[in-house]
């Protein structure tokens, strides 16, 4: 199961929203400087809280860990595997019993020393032959993150070229601007909501 939400005006969390996180995640939104990072961190655990209710989990006051590469879980609920990701007035969450990433990404601009630094030589061909270049680049970077993320790795390993034998990935423009990208070891669908938050 897979979700994002996606607000135009921004997510609108009051001071109240802080108290349903559990305290590490508290101390966490509260390091950010900015307000719209603080929402996003907020409104991801929210989610995720939601939709893990969805499947019977009530993972309210649970704190989420990150493992040796960053891999986010919840150790009081280890059958749940589980996969985060925001950006600008966007938050996504992927919940699952089998390993699971995803990613969401504005357009990204071109920028020849990103794509040449960090890009295969096939991946560089595709995007230069497509006939929206930073549309090809913002998709195939959200893959990239997805299958890093479901490996557990990150970028740091092999997940930077994209290897995901046995797994499902699926991608889609959302909103006109965002790529949204999800790998799983089971099939997956995303379900796009605009402008709505249910706490």
């Amino acid at each position: 199961m897979t979700r994002v939400i996606y607000d135009e005006a921004g997510f609108v969390f009051a001071d109240e929203y802080i108290g349903m996180l559990p305290a590490l995640r508290q101390k966490k939104a509260q390091r950010y400087v900015f307000d719209a990072d603080r929402r996003l961190c907020i409104g991801s655990y929210l989610l995720l809280r939601k939709m893990c209710a969805e499947i019977g989990a009530d993972i309210s006051g649970h704190e989420i860990m990150t493992g040796r590469y960053g891999k986010p879980y919840l150790p009081d609920f280890p059958a749940i595997e589980f996969s985060l990701t925001h950006c600008r007035n966007c938050i996504g969450c992927s919940v699952s019993k089998h390993s699971i990433g995803i990613d969401a990404e504005e357009i990204i601009h071109l920028n020849p020393d990103i794509v040449h630094g960090i890009f295969t030589s096939s991946e560089i061909k595709a995007i230069e032959a497509s006939k929206s270049p930073e549309d090809e680049m913002t998709r195939i970077w959200t893959v990239k993150e997805a299958v890093g993320k479901c490996s557990g790795k990150g970028l740091l390993s092999d997940a930077i070229i994209i290897t995901a034998s046995g797994s499902h990935i699926i991608s889609r423009k959302a909103f006109g601007k965002i790529w949204v990208s999800v790998c799983s070891k089971a099939p997956e669908k995303i379900e796009v909501i605009a402008g709505s938050f249910i706490r």
